[in-house]
């Protein structure tokens, strides 16, 4: 993620001061608009739920960048050749030998460097 927001912090949420709130969030969670009127629990839900927003939607943005197979980072010798007919499989080319070969979801992992996890394929 670009820009992790932080938790509220415990001490934050005991002390129940609503101006120390609008300023850990106005300071934290990027866009957030508060309504200065409201008391200290509102303020602390709207909070809450502006950042399981935000994380959710940075959630999908990574998601659906990583969904290009032409953007994956493949391991020495091989690349993205083309999508393959069965659901979340692909074509892959190895550069050594020139061969393309089909490859299935679940065996995709083989080819792509440590750490990195294709998104299941769309329904």
């Amino acid at each position: 993620m670009s820009d992790v927001i932080p938790d509220i912090p415990d001490e934050l949420i005991k002390s129940e001061d609503a101006e120390a709130m609008i300023e850990w969030a106005e300071a934290n969670v990027p866009g957030i608009v508060l309504d200065k009127r409201q008391g200290f629990s509102k303020l602390l839900g709207h909070t809450r739920n502006s950042i399981k927003q935000k994380r959710r939607v940075e959630t999908k943005k990574t998601v659906e960048e990583n969904r290009d197979p032409k953007k994956w980072p493949f391991k020495e010798g091989y690349s993205y050749f083309e999508v393959g007919t069965a659901p979340g499989s692909i074509y892959i080319k190895d550069r050594n030998t020139g061969l393309n070969f089909f490859c299935a979801f679940d065996k995709i992992t083989d080819y792509l460097e440590e750490g990195f996890m294709p998104p299941p394929p769309k329904k």
